[in-house]
């Protein structure tokens, strides 16, 4: 596993999780939508066992959320860590507005006050460091 690749891993474990935060939000909105009425009409579209359902699958949608949350946090420590434990403060700083916060390279070349070209650079070398300690695993 390269250094980037590393990395990488907390964005895309934060994506999962978003990703199922999603799921859960469509899962409360059908729950929403198939509970009866009780202003005295029937509907012809509520289902008795679907709202049972709808609220199982939120719960084991509630419990995935739950672990990835635990692996986002986890990876967040390791990461921070490892960034931490660099020598140079703008390596340190780079690889956390990229892996960390998820900034796009031009935020971060203008909070820095580097040119993109000159912050591409300083990636590379910060990525060669941080492979070159091994503090990841």
């Amino acid at each position: 596993m390269t250094a980037k690749e590393y990395l990488m891993q907390y964005l895309s474990l934060c994506s999962e999780r978003n990703r199922l935060y999603d799921e859960l939000e469509r899962l409360h909105s059908l729950a929403t939508r198939c509970t009866p009425s009780y202003s005295g009409q029937t509907s012809s579209s509520f289902d008795n066992n679907k709202l049972p359902n709808i609220v199982d699958k939120i719960t084991a949608q509630e419990q995935l959320i739950d672990k990835q949350i635990d692996k986002c946090t986890d990876m967040l420590c390791n990461i921070t860590a490892a960034i931490n434990s660099m020598p140079e403060e703008q390596y340190r700083s780079i690889l956390y507005k990229r892996y960390v916060q998820g900034k796009k390279w031009d935020i971060i070349a203008q909070e820095m006050n580097y040119s993109k070209r000159d912050l591409h650079r300083k990636h590379k070398k910060a990525l060669r460091i941080f492979e070159q300690m091994q503090i990841y695993g």
